[in-house]
């Protein structure tokens, strides 16, 4: 390498350096301007992976959190839909059924006991009214689906109502909103989007890394490497602005 100062001449002949004239050779200075673009394109290209990846690793980290909330509340409504099929199957049916068929035994005795003549009729209404009573001392302190008898249909008692009845009540909790896993779903696609814009940046760092090892292309690789670095900074402001 030539050493600043001296003469090329004197340098390639091996002689001692002589002070230089008009029209000799020339001397030779190390490049600073080609440095300096360099070491900036280098650095821009830290900061923006820096800034990229940190919004990266946080839009990851809010789609974690999103659809661990999304998996919460489906547990949730998975168990207030059990508690809700508990409450109707377990406890009230079996009661409404009870007090359903002793009303209805109660109605068929009345209507044969009607047409019996004596003492048979009495003897069946007075069974009639004992399923009256067995009846009214089952529905005692019962549920909706026993006592009411808004339940009670053609074709027997209306489970379905009551149940929906049971799942909008505050017994069975909040509904799920889907609108927790369409938000994790959202930020992960800004996440993926985040990544991908440190791409260019990687391509950004090369360039400019590569500047300083081929000075002849230099400002060709200076060039490449400010245009990777804008392409990666328009991608990460529309991820994190459309996105």
């Amino acid at each position: 390498m030539v050493r600043p100062g001296r003469s090329l001449c004197a340098q390639a002949g091996g002689l001692p350096p002589r002070p230089l004239s008009p029209g000799a050779c020339l001397l030779e200075f190390p490049s600073m301007a080609g440095t300096k673009s360099s070491a900036l394109l280098l650095a821009a290209a830290a900061v923006v992976a820096a800034v990229v990846g940190a919004a990266a690793s946080l839009a990851s980290s809010r789609a974690s959190g999103a659809w661990q909330v999304a998996v919460r509340r489906q547990l949730e409504q998975a168990d207030a839909i059990r508690a809700g099929l508990d409450e109707l199957y377990l406890k009230e049916a079996p009661q409404a059924l009870a007090v359903a068929a002793a009303r209805w035994r109660a109605e068929e005795l009345a209507t044969a006991g009607a047409g019996l003549a004596e003492p048979d009729r009495v003897a069946v209404q007075a069974e009639a009214a004992k399923e009256v009573a067995l009846a009214d001392r089952l529905a005692a302190g019962g549920s909706p689906l026993a006592t009411s008898a808004g339940y009670l249909t053609s074709a027997g008692l209306d489970t379905g109502r009551r149940l929906a009845e049971l799942r909008g009540s505050a017994k069975v909790g909040p509904p799920v909103p889907p609108r927790w896993q369409a938000v994790g779903d959202r930020t992960a696609h800004r996440a993926i989007a985040l990544m991908a814009a440190t791409i260019p940046v990687g391509a950004a760092f090369a360039c400019g890394a590569l500047s300083g090892v081929f000075p002849a292309r230099r400002r060709r690789l200076l060039a490449s490497g400010a245009a990777c670095l804008a392409t990666a900074v328009a991608g990460a402001l529309f991820a994190m602005v459309v996105l």
